[in-house]
């Protein structure tokens, strides 16, 4: 960090932090403190500062850490609305036997991502101690993946698909895919899918890919000559969209097959 935050208690305290706009808070602590923060992050890597996903439950997201010896008190801080600028930041205190906090705001909507970082206070110096992401509730991704390319043959069809944006603008974090696929004219049943029955109640083939960083996709022990539909979902905690289109392929006709 180039600025290091500045906690202050008299009555009312301040954040200082770089990228944030400062801000006033009331606070009940009435003794005058000053708490400079150590550059924690100039000797932490980055895989020690990493951000663990933290999920919400009864009305607010569950932060928890790892105790730290000798603090005499933690302090969480987070944006109210993440996604402007000023970002109402806002921060608690916690005593030194605490470990967890449940963070509740009247300003905390569903599909939105919060992040949290947790200082440990002692001898008047507070330092970095860890880092936290999560939503109050995770909601469907808002599209689903851009297919590139579809190799075909007899009994086979690829998938090829760009890599899924993560960002802190979509509304779930991203877990996977399901890849549907079915004959046009009769229900699936492929080696290795689930049934899955569409609102419509026809039944398709589900294959489940749990790796968000997988682009390609091989669904095999198709039938040839055979016009199949597909499509492809991202999903994400908060489930996925329905299936508004498919994509119809159809199989070559493998005439050793057939003779």
């Amino acid at each position: 960090m180039e600025q290091s935050p500045h906690f202050q208690n008299k009555g009312k305290s301040s954040i200082r932090k770089t990228g944030c706009l400062e801000k006033n808070y009331t606070s009940s602590v009435g003794a005058e403190r000053d708490l400079v923060l150590e550059d924690t992050e100039k000797r932490l890597n980055k895989s020690e500062l990493k951000e663990e996903h933290v999920n919400g439950t009864d009305g607010g997201i569950l932060i928890y850490w790892k105790p730290r010896d000798k603090s005499d008190s933690y302090i969480i801080d987070w944006c109210n609305f993440p996604m402007l600028q000023p970002c109402d930041l806002q921060w608690k205190r916690f005593g030194p036997n605490t470990s967890s906090a449940l963070i509740k705001s009247a300003a905390f909507v569903p599909g939105v991502r919060y992040n949290f970082h947790i200082y440990a206070s002692a001898a008047n110096r507070v330092s970095l101690l860890e880092k936290k992401t999560g939503y109050l509730k995770e909601l469907p991704p808002r599209f689903d993946p851009d297919v590139k390319k579809v190799e075909l043959s007899y009994h086979e069809v690829t998938l090829y698909w760009d890599s899924y944006p993560t960002d802190e603008i979509h509304p779930g974090f991203l877990r996977g895919y399901h890849i549907y696929v079915s004959p046009v004219q009769e229900d699936c049943n492929l080696k290795g899918s689930k049934k899955h029955v569409l609102a419509g109640g026809s039944m398709v083939c589900k294959f489940t890919i749990e790796n968000p960083e997988e682009k390609t996709y091989t669904v095999k022990h198709l039938t040839s000559n055979t016009k199949y539909k597909l499509a492809i979902k991202a999903y994400t905690g908060g489930g996925e969209n329905p299936i508004v289109n498919f994509r119809y392929i159809d199989t070559p006709l493998d005439c050793e097959y057939w003779e």
